[in-house]
């Protein structure tokens, strides 16, 4: 039996909303600033981070039932606020960015501007 059936069981699993905690790994565990140090390197670790973004955002998609990014311009829209907020907030982690962004196309009408 794998990781997810000793983890989980044979029970329905819910998975956490945006409000609860959860742990990340990968580079949603970096901080702002490394985030942006990476920004501008053609290379393996900016693909990861891009790719780990692109993951965050397909796993809240599936269980919220809500897409975020239907083409290549969101992607682009998003990447550029995640360089700008985390640029801003050189200790926020980038779950953390990444969660803030999801909440507001979420519901945008709780978010307040910053």
């Amino acid at each position: 039996m794998g990781w997810f059936k000793n983890r989980f069981g044979n029970k329905p699993h819910n998975p956490p909303t945006l409000e609860e905690n959860w742990t990340v790994a990968g580079s949603g565990n970096l901080l702002g600033h490394e985030w942006s140090n990476r920004k501008d390197v053609n290379g393996p670790d900016r693909a990861i981070d891009l790719a780990w973004l692109g993951g965050f955002f397909s796993g809240v998609s599936l269980a919220e039932n809500f897409t975020f990014l239907t083409d290549t311009e969101d992607l682009t829209a998003a990447i550029d606020w995640m360089d700008q907020r985390l640029m801003s907030n050189p200790e926020e982690r980038v779950s953390q960015a990444a969660a803030q962004l999801a909440a507001q196309l979420l519901h945008p009408e709780r978010q307040n501007p910053f």
